[in-house]
């Protein structure tokens, strides 16, 4: 017997009672994707489109639904769960949407990561609008299951483009505008906070404008991580590979948490590139490194990541910083148009956080939020007591490259030797130098470090204990270290202020 209006009307009812008993992203990734295939006297059957979706409702939530029902119908004795791939309700989207307001982060749901006030919904949303969010339609059910939320302010017009990230930003803009692809793939890099994420949210954004008919994936690395597992996990990869390989865009933020271990989900990655690559789809990826960097990359998947175009957003320049801040105050002043800022604020602020755009970005904010409640004026007095900490901690930032920069200079070596496989002493010891004092002066980890210098952590173990024990043994090498660390702590961060 197919659905009967009753059970239908039974089913409504009960999917009504759980969006209110549970979270709105528990709902919208597991709950909105079944339907009701079969009601009987007794027996219902809850179709879902995947082995892993079935499996986590009917842990999760079997005995709640059952509840519900049986407080509408006293006659329902067995709840059911089967998996219809092949045979889903007419009209499912079973590819993802790269607008959907929901996420699995870690393999835990997630709620909005903007906020669903500011959130594009699945149809007719124009990112920097805001719009409220809309349920999922029917033939969208499985666009909101694992991608992740497009931001509204990530877009192509309001990326500020400086010298350090011309390239990346023209390179994003050609891969969005072009039908077929450009760039086989398209891989940005660059250290946390410059802008990757922007440029691929601008991306998806543009190509939803372009060509609403695509079928976009955007998902973290980590995402894919935790899909693959819970596929492997459920003898259910069928679902993952039709899942990423039947697609028109991939795009895969922080690709580099896959690509640096060589684990069977680097492998599933390689053969989803390949698949993809074969039927000319968008593939456009990004790291805090290049492929060159990841040691643990496999050599067929760095020949195929050789093919297309790596673009490197480089560190901020104070020029490019100044503009940023310039754009968010103007941005601000739309919705507070008596916005007071004095300009050596903004020259103050570029001058000093100079490592994270995002940091930046926010200390602004900070600021602004504070002038507005209480009402005052930003000056650089204001600047300068509410953002004490956050300028402190900035001057004691220092990256494992001007690291491997400032030691390779001192000892009259090749900035390349930081990364080769030379043992020649006179290469080796300026490099356990350097990972030694780049485990001293930075928040990184070992296998961190080790990625930058293509070894692995062991390596820089072993170069911290051994630079340890010259220390204490050799007075002048001693001095030597002591001498590079300084001028390190010393150089870091604060830029001159030129008399602010």
């Amino acid at each position: 017997m197919g659905e009967s209006i009753t059970g239908v009307q039974y089913w409504e009812n009960v999917k009504s009672a759980l969006r209110n008993a549970v979270d709105e992203g528990a709902y919208t990734s597991w709950i909105e994707p079944l339907y009701l295939e079969q009601y009987t006297q007794n027996t219902a059957v809850i179709a879902a489109p995947s082995r892993f979706i079935s499996d986590r409702v009917e842990s999760d939530f079997g005995d709640k639904i059952k509840k519900l029902w049986r407080d509408l119908d006293e006659g329902l004795e067995n709840l059911k769960f089967a998996v219809r791939r092949d045979q889903a309700k007419p009209g499912t989207v079973r590819k993802i949407s790269a607008a959907s307001p929901f996420r699995l982060d870690g393999g835990k749901l997630a709620s909005p990561k903007f906020g669903s006030a500011k959130l594009a919904s699945a149809k007719g949303a124009e990112p920097g609008k805001t719009v409220p969010a809309q349920p999922a339609p029917v033939n969208d059910r499985l666009s909101r299951i694992r991608s992740i939320a497009l931001d509204p302010s990530y877009t192509f017009e309001n990326f500020v483009v400086g010298k350090p990230n011309q390239f990346a930003h023209a390179s994003a803009l050609s891969a969005a505008e072009s039908k077929s692809p450009v760039y086989k793939p398209l891989f940005l890099y660059g250290e946390t906070g410059l802008g990757k994420s922007h440029l691929l949210h601008s991306i998806a954004w543009k190509r939803r404008t372009l060509f609403p008919e695509e079928q976009i994936m955007f998902v973290s690395a980590d995402t894919f991580l935790v899909e693959f597992i819970g596929a492997m996990r459920q003898r259910d990869t069928l679902s993952f590979k039709d899942l990423f390989r039947n697609v028109d865009v991939l795009i895969i933020d922080d690709i580099h948490q896959i690509l640096d271990k060589k684990t069977s989900t680097q492998e599933e990655f390689f053969h989803t590139f390949d698949a993809l690559s074969e039927q000319s789809r968008h593939i456009i990826l990004s790291a805090d490194r290049s492929p060159l960097a990841l040691e643990a990359l496999d050599e067929r998947l760095r020949s195929r990541l050789a093919w297309g175009l790596q673009a490197d957003i480089g560190a901020t320049d104070y020029s490019l910083r100044l503009n940023i801040l310039n754009a968010k105050i103007e941005a601000a002043r739309q919705t507070a148009p008596g916005l007071q800022v004095d300009m050596k604020v903004l020259d103050f602020l570029a001058h000093r956080l100079v490592t994270n755009v995002r940091v930046l970005e926010g200390a602004l904010t900070s600021l602004i939020a504070y002038s507005t409640m209480m009402g005052q004026a930003i000056t650089i007095e204001l600047a300068q007591q509410r953002l004490a900490q956050l300028i402190k901690i900035s001057d004691r930032k220092i990256s494992i490259e001007e690291i491997q920069r400032q030691v390779a200079a001192h000892y009259k070596i090749g900035l390349g030797d930081m990364t080769s496989t030379s043992r020649a002493r006179s290469v080796a010891r300026p490099r356990q130098v350097a990972m030694y004092l780049s485990k001293q002066l930075t928040t990184r980890t070992l296998g961190d470090i080790a990625s930058r210098f293509r070894k692995d952590h062991t390596t820089v173990m072993h170069a911290v204990k051994r630079v340890d024990e010259l220390r204490q043994v050799d007075a002048t090498f001693d001095d030597d270290v002591e001498a590079l660390r300084r001028h390190l702590e010393g150089s870091s961060g604060a830029e001159s202020l030129n008399g602010i």
